[in-house]
């Protein structure tokens, strides 16, 4: 075979490369091409989060509760630097620099939520650049129209190009702030509004859009509001419907 000739001819030192294509898997596999890198990446962006959703296993006010008294009434050092802990501007550049021609698939994840990183939307353009698809989970609080409109401009026509999956775990405002005390009923319509706006974008322009898909965490709290749950993702335009 290939690689028989060029070891015979002395290339057995030489690094091997393949472009992209439908065979790549399975040449990386019979060959043990060690050169490939990764075909898929998880980022830990962030582990900062301003929402206390009741079934986070970090920020839920009974975790947060259970922090405390472990930390004699407040919350330690140790725990206060790893719920804020974000990923160096330079070290993420780096790593979506570092990263070959053969990674197809980003998920930008973290204890917390990615875009409580203020270069996250600069982090997702990066590797869209790149032709590398993303994908991350958020509560989707943190936008302002205009990272709305750069993400949509790094979007493609295939929704798994660039793929938000937003958690709102409520069909309605009241619900949702039963999941999440500390926020408010504003918070919740500028998370519809931002689904809208994308949506608004992707119908402006058909060749591309970004998929969106509604999460909900089941729980006593909402579970009576599936059937409404299904009607929101509906009436919003979502690419998929997630019960978790």
């Amino acid at each position: 075979n290939a690689f028989s000739l060029l070891r015979m001819r002395g290339f057995q030192q030489t690094p091997i490369y393949f472009l992209p294509g439908p065979e790549t898997l399975k040449w990386d596999m019979q060959t043990n091409n060690l050169f490939a890198g990764p075909r898929v990446v998880d980022i830990d962006i962030s582990n900062a989060c301003t929402h206390d959703c009741v079934f986070c296993g970090f920020y839920a006010p009974a975790v947060i509760e259970n922090f405390k008294k472990q930390g004699g009434g407040k919350l330690s050092e140790q725990v206060k630097t790893h719920l804020s802990m974000k990923l160096p501007e330079a070290k993420c550049f780096s790593i979506l620099e570092e990263l070959t021609d053969r990674t197809e698939y980003i998920q930008f994840g973290g204890n917390g939520d990615p875009f409580m990183h203020k270069q996250m939307t600069r982090f997702i353009e990066k590797a869209r650049r790149r032709g590398i698809r993303v994908s991350c989970l958020t509560n989707f609080a943190y936008m302002d129209e205009e990272a709305l409109k750069r993400l949509h401009e790094v979007s493609g026509p295939d929704p798994f190009e660039l793929h938000i999956v937003v958690n709102i775990s409520g069909a309605t405002a009241d619900t949702y702030l039963k999941t999440r005390p500390k926020q408010k009923a504003a918070t919740y319509e500028r998370v519809l509004n931002h689904i809208k706006k994308l949506q608004q974008l992707s119908d402006e322009d058909s060749h591309r859009g970004v998929g969106l898909t509604l999460m909900c965490v089941v729980n006593k709290l909402n579970y009576h509001e599936m059937p409404d749950f299904v009607r929101l993702a509906n009436e919003l335009g979502v690419y998929q419907l997630w019960l978790k």
